[in-house]
């Protein structure tokens, strides 16, 4: 495996999967996904520290955290490779992407990391992208098909 992809929210499962990846093998590449209206982590980067979001919006009601942890933002300073903003139309193509041809039904929060496979330009080698949590109905998924999905 040559790089991971994890969807970021607060920052927890990040944070834990690529402290013990990197300090297994520190050649793999960590990449955290974050949706643009969503991106506590990203802000925490670029600030140099934890900040408030004043707003979040996005279909992965799981990643829509408003700020993340000092410790959490630590740990992913030091050992994630690069966060990689997504959109809720990606999120979405990715959760219809896996329960058509996967055959698994991922919530948005979980379909976000293929998302960030799939819109990484520099990806290269072999992939692992974490699906987390199937807490969605069908009905939902039409529901954000004919609604919030078609934001940019």
């Amino acid at each position: 495996m040559d790089e991971v992809y994890v969807p970021i929210g607060g920052g927890g499962l990040i944070s834990g999967i690529a402290m013990a990846i990197k300090e297994l093998r520190p050649q793999i590449r960590i990449y955290g996904v974050e949706p643009n209206h969503s991106n506590a982590m990203s802000e925490a980067l670029r600030h140099c520290g934890p900040v408030a979001l004043p707003v979040v919006e996005t279909i992965a009601d799981g990643l829509a955290a408003r700020t993340t942890e000092e410790l959490n933002y630590l740990i992913v300073r030091r050992y994630v490779d690069e966060v990689i903003l997504v959109n809720d139309q990606e999120i979405l193509d990715s959760l219809l992407f896996l329960l058509e041809y996967g055959k698994l039904l991922a919530e948005p929060s979980g379909s976000a990391s293929l998302a960030g496979l799939l819109a990484n330009k520099k990806r290269r080698g072999q992939a692992a992208a974490v699906i987390s949590g199937g807490n969605i109905t069908l009905q939902q998924i039409g529901e954000l098909q004919l609604g919030r999905g078609d934001r940019r």
